[in-house]
């Protein structure tokens, strides 16, 4: 009889199915990176406006290389936009280098888009994510390509703010020095990109604070709130005093549509009338909506079996990205693309449980040591955690859908993220199944591509 116990039995047969599910999910970045790369490059250098914005957004870059202002008293010749100005110094910069026009602001954005890919694949790694799940995540966020409006590529600010805001999270949990003063600086860049990205530095000065204490939040809060400041001082300087006008006070004036702003909240119509109608629709919806199992499994696993410092930064940086996001889109005129920064954190989640599932964590201090031992076994505590979840889950799905659950699942892939959830919940509760969570992983990400 053998000696080996069923556990250590099981082990060869897992780390099998973990390199097929490997190829599989490779297979699937590869097919994804595919499809959008050519939809992209097919269209980059297009002598004409992809989208309303592209022309003016080229004409603001225009102007930078002509020396010109780009915030200031509106004309007949030239409006200003409500972004700031970055991006067209970037192109505007580049166009002295480079020929001026279309193909050159797409160019730039799309190298911002693999740029923010990159930041993906380093943080889960950084994570602890293993390469296939790692490369998965940035195949995840490519495959927001069309959610998003097909953004990415066009002359637009996002795919910037994103490279830049995508790579100050990943580098604002490092425990060295220069990380922290690096997250900061690109923080503040991706601000005087798109200032809606200034709502991540709360939460990520509270997760730096945690994590390494009070030296190096104010070290990450030194290197962000400083030139962000004197950015903003020089634009309302060279503006007349304009600059937060166009950023700030011409936005404000847009309308809200309830029913983008909070899922379900139909209550009142576009004059602000008392409905009593109960809507399904709404920005935290759509988000949902996009990676669906990783977003389930969000709901269910942060927290639960490790409670590490980063998990919160985490939690906060999420939580920052869904009510920027639901406010953004909430506004009248306000379009999907203002969710990007939340499809770029949701495409990280599956690296970040990776570890939690698979009781492979490291602790980020000797204090969570002992909390980052997996624990076998069905213990009531744990069987009472997973039956709560899975019921506001439950719940949550059948308010969402208000009992049609086509509503929520336009593709076949949205019913598997029940199933994806229910086969996870019980591989981090059964004793020795922690072997199978990366191929489960990847099973789900490739599910999702």
């Amino acid at each position: 009889m053998s000696s080996e116990s069923p556990v250590k039995a099981k082990i060869p047969a897992a780390r099998l199915l973990t390199l097929l599910t490997d190829a599989l999910l490779i297979a699937a970045c590869l097919w994804q990176f595919q499809v959008v790369g050519a939809a992209m490059l097919a269209r980059y250098d297009f002598p004409w406006d992809l989208e309303w914005m592209e022309g003016g957004t080229l004409i603001s870059a225009l102007r930078v290389m002509q020396g010109q202002p780009i915030h200031g008293e509106p004309s007949l010749e030239y409006i200003p936009f409500i972004y700031p100005p970055l991006y067209a110094w970037v192109v505007g910069l580049l166009g002295h280098v480079f020929p001026f026009g279309y193909a050159l602001a797409r160019g730039v954005s799309i190298a911002s888009f693999a740029a923010a890919c990159l930041a993906l694949v380093y943080g889960a790694r950084l994570a602890g994510a293993r390469w296939p799940l790692a490369i998965g995540c940035a195949a995840l966020f490519t495959g927001t390509w069309d959610d998003c409006g097909t953004f990415y590529d066009l002359v637009r600010v996002d795919s910037l703010t994103v490279a830049l805001l995508g790579w100050a999270l990943v580098l604002g949990p490092g425990a060295a020095p220069g990380r922290q003063v690096a997250a900061g600086l690109l923080l503040a860049g991706a601000f005087a990109s798109k200032h809606n990205a200034a709502l991540f530095g709360l939460p990520m000065l509270i997760g730096i604070a945690g994590l390494h204490g009070r030296a190096a939040a104010i070290r990450f809060a030194a290197a962000s709130v400083a030139p962000a400041l004197a950015f903003l001082i020089h634009q309302e300087i060279v503006t007349g005093g304009q600059f937060l006008d166009w950023i700030l006070a011409v936005p404000g004036m847009h309308g809200v549509k309830a029913d983008r702003l909070i899922t379900g909240a139909s209550f009142f119509d576009d004059q602000g009338r008392f409905t009593g109608k109960f809507g399904a629709h709404g920005a935290q919806l759509e988000m949902w909506e996009v990676l669906p199992i990783t977003c389930s499994l969000a709901l269910l696993f942060p927290g639960w079996l490790w409670r590490p410092p980063t998990a919160r930064y985490w939690g906060g940086v999420a939580l920052a990205g869904a009510v920027m996001g639901s406010l953004m889109r909430g506004h009248i005129g306000g379009f999907v693309n203002v969710l990007i920064p939340m499809y770029w954190i949701v495409s990280l989640w599956p690296a970040l449980l990776a570890p939690l599932l698979s009781g492979t964590a490291a602790p980020d201090s000797a204090a969570h040591a002992q909390a980052a031992q997996p624990r076998a076994g069905w213990t009531p505590p744990r069987i009472a955690r997973c039956l709560i979840g899975a019921l506001c889950l439950i719940g949550a799905l059948a308010l969402l859908s208000q009992g049609s659950p086509a509503r929520l699942s336009p593709l076949q892939q949205k019913f598997l993220a029940g199933f994806s959830v229910g086969a996870l919940s019980a591989l981090s509760l059964a004793p020795g199944a922690a072997a199978l969570a990366p191929a489960a992983l990847n099973l789900a990400a490739a599910l999702q591509i």
